[in-house]
């Protein structure tokens, strides 16, 4: 059999003739393909929203970062990494196209991750991403930071194919708290910043299997309260964003210290399951600051459609 050359492209180079390739494998193969690979991001948004119920790349500064679009190519039958390393790009778009040179003939398995970096880098910001099988935490859990929205998902190239389109999904849920009563406080109080305390969460994602590690973390985190354009007037104000790994059965009990500069004003606690799920917005709204009472909680799916939760007499959370 003829030793073959396994070429990756570039984004914007042709299948045949490219004068520099990224890299190159000695394999002994037979024929070649190009795939152009399509990645498609959940939501099309407006940037520059300014609202937290929107995703990550409508809220962030552009400026201040890029988007990373990380893949890995497998052997669908056995498993087998191709040997080319990782490909790693940075966009600061929503679009994203790779084109791969790979052996005709067989069926591959591909991996993608998307985060936010800082601008013009391309090394690890939020999360622990070396091993797709252990997707982490890479300084604990933070809040109230819009750019540590993630999205990921996986696809089936075919010996048939030569192109496959992956639509990404989020791997976390975001949990927002948005309190009706930030203008009822007394004495002038006004929050500025909160404590959020969580004693179990999912401590990873395993982009391989789509499952969450069994590993869990407590996170006792502060950060200011971020003002959102769409709240600019009112008594409305989300005082907690969170993007949390979750799963279909993920719940947590957590509390929300509100401050005012350094001195507490109130401290929420939720004692009943909240759920997190993948690709889903949780929202608790309410009189936050002054009572635990009459909250709604509500869960978006992908930012449309919506199922409602509320406090019945006994303080449960049921569906509406």
């Amino acid at each position: 059999m003829k030793l073959q050359r396994l070429w990756l492209l570039a984004a914007a180079a042709a299948c045949v003739g490219c004068a520099e390739p990224k890299g190159e494998l000695d394999v002994n193969i037979g024929g070649q393909k190009c795939v152009t690979l399509s990645v498609a991001l959940p939501e099309v948004e407006t940037r520059a929203n300014n609202d937290s119920a929107t995703s990550g790349k409508s809220n962030i500064d552009w400026a201040k970062y890029d988007l990373r679009y990380q893949i890995e190519v497998y052997d669908a039958n056995d498993g087998t990494k191709m040997a080319f390393d990782r490909i790693v790009d940075v966009t600061n778009g929503d679009n994203y196209t790779k084109e791969i040179t790979l052996t005709a003939g067989r069926d591959y398995k591909v991996y993608v991750w998307a985060d936010f970096v800082e601008e013009g880098t391309r090394t690890d910001l939020h999360y622990n991403t070396e091993d797709f099988a252990a997707i982490t935490y890479k300084d604990g859990v933070k809040v109230n930071d819009e750019s540590r929205d993630a999205y990921c998902g996986s696809a089936t190239i075919l010996k048939t194919q030569t192109g496959v389109t992956l639509n990404l999904t989020r791997p976390m849920g975001k949990l927002r708290v948005v309190t009706t009563d930030a203008k009822k406080l007394s004495f002038g109080q006004e929050p500025d910043n909160v404590v959020f305390s969580c004693a179990t969460l999912p401590a990873g994602y395993n982009l391989k299997t789509g499952e969450l590690l069994s590993t869990t973390i407590s996170a006792n985190t502060g950060a200011s309260i971020v003002e959102y354009g769409n709240e600019a007037s009112g008594d409305k104000l989300t005082l907690l964003t969170a993007y949390l790994f979750g799963g279909d059965t993920t719940t947590i009990q957590f509390s929300l210290t509100s401050k005012d500069d350094t001195a507490e004003i109130y401290t929420m606690v939720v004692n009943t399951d909240i759920p997190v799920r993948p690709n889903k917005l949780t929202t608790l709204k309410g009189a936050t600051l002054t009572s635990t009472a009459n909250i709604e909680c509500t869960i978006v799916d992908g930012i449309t459609g919506e199922i409602e939760y509320e406090q019945d007499g006994s303080g449960n959370w049921v569906e509406k």
